[in-house]
């Protein structure tokens, strides 16, 4: 079972899958609560968590909403501006591979902002750092084999500000 690509285990899965589907589909009234869990979901608010609010008034937080499958990080310039999606993960992931916001770490400023996405569950994260005024990644990403290389300190591109103190809220990223 460790090698899922293996043709007898893919097989496998196909089988187990196509027998569940058709012993669920028979179960009684299982379409009546299908549509009434569809529409609770429906009427669902958005996951809003891991917010930062700045001392500028800049607030950066992910945001799941209920149709969505992952979380999309956000930002806005005080709760009466509009919000900007900042990070999304299939934008930047391989969709095939469950792209994910692992953690995000902002600036003192809200001035640049970084963050990791692991692929499909995965232990290995990649941290990349973004400008938000212009939305460029700064420089090239870092791959990480875990996220304890992720308790580093946010600086600016040239290296000249002092650190970023850690908020217990996120991550701090590069040393």
């Amino acid at each position: 079972m460790e090698v899922i690509d293996e043709p007898t285990v893919a097989q496998w899965l196909k089988a187990q899958s196509i027998y569940t589907r058709a012993q669920l589909d028979q179960l009684p009234g299982r379409l009546a609560l299908l549509r009434r869990v569809e529409e609770i979901e429906a009427g669902a608010s958005a996951d809003i968590e891991r917010i930062s609010w700045l001392t500028n008034n800049r607030i950066f937080y992910l945001k799941r909403e209920p149709q969505e499958a992952r979380a999309r990080l956000y930002v806005r310039d005080g709760l009466g501006a509009p919000e900007h999606v900042l990070v999304d993960p299939e934008d930047v992931g391989d969709r095939e591979n469950n792209p994910a916001l692992h953690f995000y770490s902002a600036s003192g400023s809200g001035r640049y902002v970084a963050y990791g996405i692991a692929q499909g569950g995965s232990e290995v994260v990649t941290m990349w750092a973004l400008d938000t005024a212009t939305g460029k990644v700064i420089g090239p990403p870092k791959a990480t084999a875990n996220t304890s290389a992720a308790h580093g300190r946010v600086r600016t591109p040239t290296q000249t500000s002092p650190a970023i103190k850690h908020r217990p809220h996120s991550k701090k990223v590069f040393e």
